[in-house]
């Protein structure tokens, strides 16, 4: 019987701390990162990326209100030849002027949403829907003219996720789909969409 009640007390708080959300305060910092997802004719010039995220989950009259910030990274397929500065200029200019398709030549995306979550459920595992609206900062060297091209246009991304306790914090892996629905007319892609899959932490 003592073994019992002693297990009991041991275990029974642990169990109570992990239904209980890692913080209630109203703000709270996230920040996290992972693979970005190329895919549709985005996916014909670029391999997988990377990218990095920071934003402010702000809990507020039942709503969960998340603006952020992300920047994404993608190189260009080596098995696809971009024009160079020399060949565009009929070979002058010499070797300085012409770009390594193969090392130097990618795209990059500066994101800023508005992001609002809406949860699932309570407790340690707590799934949750996430969408928003924003603008994208697109710069790409795939272009027809060997000259990288840069636009900003508007954005949404809708996703999904679960939010966990990991130790005094709290972590999140979630799934998104991003768009962009068009894209600069010397771009050899039409349009922009990726998969970015993220673990972050929320403190």
């Amino acid at each position: 019987m003592r073994i019992t009640a002693l297990f009991s007390l041991l275990v029974f708080p642990c169990v109570l701390s992990a239904q209980v959300p890692a913080s209630t305060r109203p703000v709270q910092l996230v920040v996290s990162g992972g693979l970005q997802v190329p895919t549709g004719s985005f996916a014909d010039f670029h391999d997988a990326g990377v990218h990095a995220d920071v934003s402010v989950l702000i809990t507020a009259l039942g709503l969960r209100l998340r603006p952020e910030m992300s920047f994404s990274r993608f190189n260009i397929k080596e098995a696809f030849n971009l024009p160079t500065l020399s060949s565009r200029m009929g070979g002058a200019g010499g070797a300085s002027a012409q770009r390594d398709a193969y090392t130097d030549a990618l795209s990059t995306m500066l994101s800023g949403f508005a992001n609002i979550e809406l949860p699932l459920g309570s407790g340690g595992f707590q799934p949750f829907l996430l969408g928003g609206v924003g603008a994208v900062r697109l710069a790409s060297d795939a272009t027809v003219d060997a000259l990288s091209v840069s636009d900003i246009q508007a954005s949404l991304n809708v996703g999904a996720g679960i939010r966990f306790r990991l130790g005094g914090v709290s972590g999140l892996i979630e799934a998104r789909l991003n768009n962009v629905p068009g894209a600069d007319t010397r771009a050899f892609f039409k349009e922009v969409r990726t998969v970015p899959v993220t673990f972050g932490l929320v403190f």
